[in-house]
């Protein structure tokens, strides 16, 4: 189709495929860390999750699968209009503190989060010598003591596991313009609500143009 905006698309549409391909290989690597070393989420815990949105950063890229998502649904304004209420000492706007046996997780959009949540407790950073110092979560160190020690013994024996900032950096140069700069949880996710709202109404301004144009060729 002619036309600047819908000839280019939107850069979003075009570059959501990498991220959501790197999250396929971060996951993928985790469950095989999991699966190696037993290493897990405490269940029901979400403390990690429980912290004053303010404290979790993320860049608005992250968001933006979601962002699609809650605009094709019909939920993206329930959302925004919750966020212009919502305490910012208080957590994450999807967190759930106690969540039922059917609902599971403690995110009620789980399949959609951020990269900050997919590898907290289960990636590590490198020290000076460029060798992976695992992070985990402070309640599986107290709880499951044993099972650090396992991923220590693990990682020391070749076992990989994912590097953060490796998989930061990547998620920053995919999209740099939104993806370099972090925000609070909620307010990144406000911004990547309000920047897909914005772009998918261009496109259909310009798509209703575009007919316009067809119907009046067809007149001629």
């Amino acid at each position: 189709m002619e036309g600047g905006l819908m000839k280019g698309r939107a850069p979003f549409f075009l570059e959501i495929h990498p991220l959501l391909e790197l999250y396929q290989e971060l996951d993928s690597k985790i469950e095989k860390v999991k699966k190696e070393t037993g290493l897990d989420c405490i269940k029901g815990c979400g403390e990690c999750c429980s912290i004053a949105a303010e404290r979790i950063e993320v860049s608005v890229i992250e968001w933006i699968p979601l962002s699609l998502r809650l605009w094709e649904t019909g939920e993206a304004e329930l959302y925004l209009k919750k966020m212009e209420r919502i305490d910012p000492q208080g957590p994450c706007v999807f967190y759930r503190k106690n969540p039922s046996k059917e609902e599971g997780e403690c995110c009620s959009v789980y399949p959609w989060r951020p990269l900050i949540c997919r590898a907290f407790g289960f990636s590590a950073i490198e020290n000076k010598y460029g060798q992976p110092i695992p992070v985990l979560c402070s309640v599986l160190k107290k709880l499951r003591p044993e099972i650090v020690k396992e991923v220590d013994s693990r990682i020391q024996r070749g076992l990989e596991i994912p590097i953060h900032s490796h998989y930061a950096k990547r998620v920053a140069l995919i999209y740099p313009e939104y993806g370099k700069r972090h925000y609070s949880i909620n307010e990144a996710l406000k911004r990547a609500i309000e920047w897909v709202g914005f772009y998918l109404e261009l496109i259909q301004h310009e798509r209703k143009g575009l007919e316009k144009m067809d119907s009046y060729d067809r007149a001629a």
